[in-house]
Formats: structure tokens, sequence, C-alpha cells
């Protein structure tokens, strides 16, 4: 189990260091942050894309009694998690180029 959370943290770490650094700098007007945020902001557009084709979002689990319960979700309120404020922020930072300098 500690393992699993080692792996998650490390997954997790690596995934949340170039959002930081994009939001760090990208309004300081740092090209390559803006470079790296449209990189990150595409990722989770594509993600968001994913989970929306996925289809109906299903899972069983067995309790400790011996028991299943399935649980089922919507893959739009899903996609729209991470379509929503990626999209966003792709948007805004496509658009204000001229802003930024390079360095």
């Amino acid at each position: 189990m500690l393992q699993a959370f080692s792996i998650a943290g490390v997954i997790g770490l690596i995934l949340g260091i170039p959002h930081l650094l994009a939001a760090i700098w990208a309004p300081l007007h740092r090209n390559w942050a803006r470079v790296l945020g449209i990189i990150v902001a595409v990722l989770g557009c594509l993600l968001g894309v994913l989970a929306l084709l996925s289809g109906q979002g299903s899972s069983t689990q067995r309790l400790p009694d011996g028991s299943t319960v399935t649980t089922t979700g919507s893959p739009i309120a899903s996609a729209l998690l991470f379509l929503v404020p990626y999209g966003f922020t792709l948007l805004a930072l496509l658009l204000s180029r001229r802003h930024f300098r390079s360095g």
C-alpha cells in the first residue's frame, strides 16, 4: 500500500512540476513558460477527449464481506473537468503571443 502511494506521489510530482513552472513564469511573460503551458494544456485537453471517448465509466469493487458493488458515472463530467480549464488556458496562451518575450 505504501509503495502505491509512493508511486502516485512521484507521478504527481512529475506531472505537477511543468504545471508549476508554467504557472509561475507565464505571468512574468517568459516565452518558454508560455510554450510549456501550451504543451501542458494540449495534453490536458487530450486527456479530456480521451475521458469523453471512454464511454460510460463503471467500476465493480469487491467488498470485504464478499459482496460486490458496481458504480457508474458520466464520462461528460470527467471530460469537462479537463476540457474546460485546459481549453481556456490553451486559448489564452495562444492568443497572448505578442505579450511574451524570449528568455
